[in-house]
């Protein structure tokens, strides 16, 4: 389970699945298609300013879709560590020419799983 809120907070289920589009918009809101030299990139932490990466969660795969929009896959080996007891923070920024611009940045919450990986396939044991 996923949900995103209009405030940008994301709400995702320890070790779930999960993928995002989001719309790539220049200055007068007409979509904007990434060049070859310029990208985005999101990271989730439980930290801000997290110099020794003691709170770095994740790096998102960003896919571009060439078509002024880009997809974020979260895996589920991306949260499958995560403690859902800490609060965790993501952005996403765009990085190109020699610019970095944090376009989103908002709470990351995650929640804890019910359905386990079995440790054999008898259900019961």
């Amino acid at each position: 389970m996923f949900d995103v809120s209009s405030s940008g907070v994301i709400k995702i289920t320890r070790g779930d699945s999960a993928y995002f589009t989001i719309n790539l918009t220049d200055a007068d809101g007409n979509p904007y298609v990434l060049d070859s030299d310029e990208k985005v990139r999101v990271q989730v932490r439980s930290k801000y300013n997290d110099d020794e990466n003691e709170g770095f969660l994740f790096e998102g795969e960003v896919v571009d879709n060439g078509d002024g929009t880009i997809t974020w896959h979260i895996r589920p080996e991306d949260t499958a560590t995560a403690d859902p007891s800490l609060s965790y923070y993501y952005d996403v920024q765009y990085e190109g020419n020699g610019d970095i611009f944090t376009f989103i940045s908002s709470k990351f919450k995650i929640t804890n799983e019910v359905t386990l990986p079995l440790e054999s396939p008898e259900v019961g044991g």
